[in-house]
């Protein structure tokens, strides 16, 4: 394996010869295997090294995930929903993002709840007076034996309050949500204030 180098020889104008010179290629072709196998161990080092710089940086990108997910099934095992999930990067990746938005959402339905369970007290808490009243009436009457007017108009009286507290507590509910504004108008104190005695001497049972 060589390389020749041919120079015509002329002299005279006239060719008297050809000069030849040859060189082996065997230190080339001891250099080009060398860098071929320099190449290929670098190519496998680099692929080898670009695959962990991968694995490093998609796992370190998708653990504030995997850590949402944990805490996001935590939260709806316990149903505590004022639990929040931690964002440990910039809020101005997609994962920051994601986890802000999660977030407001369990805010928004922590805030539906509460308005859900305040509600149902106040449904309980309003309803009970109206219907003791009522049976109180009843086992007046009951006792004596006759229909007493008085009572009888007590008892539409607070058949009459529960159908506004119902349509009041189905305001309310709408008012908490947002979608209906506050009315405030002027208030008949001594209408109220005769109502509630009126009830409360009921409750008592003439006792006060």
């Amino acid at each position: 394996h060589l390389r020749v180098l041919t120079v015509p020889l002329v002299a005279g104008g006239r060719p008297i010869g050809t000069l030849q010179v040859a060189a082996s290629m065997n230190v080339v072709d001891l250099a080009r295997s060398a860098l071929l196998r320099i190449i290929a161990i670098i190519a496998v080092v680099s692929m080898a090294f670009a695959a962990a710089a991968s694995w490093f940086a998609i796992g370190r990108a998708l653990s504030p995930l995997s850590t949402a997910t944990k805490i996001a099934f935590q939260i709806s095992q316990a149903d505590d929903l004022a639990r929040r999930i931690p964002n440990p990067g910039s809020t101005q990746d997609e994962t920051g993002r994601f986890i802000d938005a999660f977030n407001e959402t369990l805010e928004r339905l922590e805030h539906l709840f509460t308005s859900q369970q305040r509600f149902l007290a106040d449904v309980s808490h309003e309803l009970r007076t109206p219907l003791t009243i009522i049976k109180g009436n009843v086992d007046l009457m009951r006792r004596l034996k006759q229909v007493d007017e008085e009572s009888l108009d007590t008892i539409e009286d607070e058949a009459d309050r529960l159908t506004r507290l119902v349509g009041n507590l189905l305001l309310e509910a709408q008012v908490e949500s947002g979608k209906l504004p506050l009315y405030f108008a002027p208030v008949e104190l001594d209408t109220l204030l005769l109502e509630v005695f009126k009830e409360m001497r009921v409750l008592s049972h003439d006792r006060v």
